[in-house]
């Protein structure tokens, strides 16, 4: 949850409840470079740039998009690939969408990956791409921030929240947009060093201690809201 999502829920079904937010907290791992040398060798990647996608392979991913932006992209630089971590119900469509793009070359489909072993595939791409519009918050967002990957991801309420204090650009759901917003963030290299620091400092946000000190926050609220002062110590 993040506050558009708050705003959401007051504005349609309760407008007069006191609503705190606190976002899902995220483990920030340490990524091992041998970890994430393996992942780049297993992705066959020599000297090329890595756009990396995790999560379902779902219709509400708009994943169609995000092969249509990539499409445009390798127009024009053919030095890119694409990463679709996870698996799901649009697999087989996607890849035949590639297929029809001519892109299947440049796209690799690495199937389910434990979620234990995913922060190498964040660490190894050169920029996290997201265009899903149905996100409450969008946990793999931040897993990839920790990971300093700056992100590009569609203006939709979950990204624009967790993107609010920097660390990746958001771009309409248009595929010529999101390919233009990904071909300058890699030609624009003190950028990426930018957003790449200011994804790990907004990251920080999400760990577990932080959130932890976000609900103990809320309760205390609550338990003073509730109690009476005389009734107090």
């Amino acid at each position: 949850p993040t506050e558009s999502i708050r705003q959401k829920v007051m504005e349609t079904w309760a407008p007069r409840a006191g609503i705190t937010v606190v976002p899902t907290p995220v483990d920030i791992p340490v990524v091992d470079e041998a970890e994430v040398a393996t992942v780049r060798h297993r992705l066959a990647l020599e000297g090329e740039r890595l756009l990396v996608y995790v999560g379902r392979l779902a219709p509400e991913k708009g994943l169609d998009l995000l092969l249509e932006a990539f499409h445009e992209l390798i127009q024009d630089r053919s030095d890119v690939r694409l990463a679709l971590v996870g698996r799901g119900p649009s697999e087989e469509k996607l890849r035949s969408m590639a297929g029809e793009l001519g892109i299947a070359s440049k796209v690799s489909f690495t199937g389910a990956v434990p979620h234990e072993e995913v922060a190498p595939y964040y660490a190894a791409g050169d920029l996290f791409v997201f265009t899903s519009q149905t996100e409450t918050q969008g946990l793999v967002l931040i897993e990839a921030m920790a990971a300093g990957r700056p992100v590009v991801a569609v203006q939709a309420p979950g990204p624009a929240d967790i993107l609010a204090e920097g660390g990746g650009v958001l771009v309409e759901p248009d595929p010529a947009a999101f390919a233009r917003a990904v071909a300058e963030l890699l030609r624009e290299e003190g950028r990426r060093w930018t957003l790449a620091k200011e994804a790990r400092r907004a990251a920080r946000r999400y760990s577990i201690a932080g959130a932890t000190e976000g609900l103990l926050r809320a309760y205390q609220a609550a338990l003073d809201n509730i109690i009476p002062e005389e009734c107090g110590p």
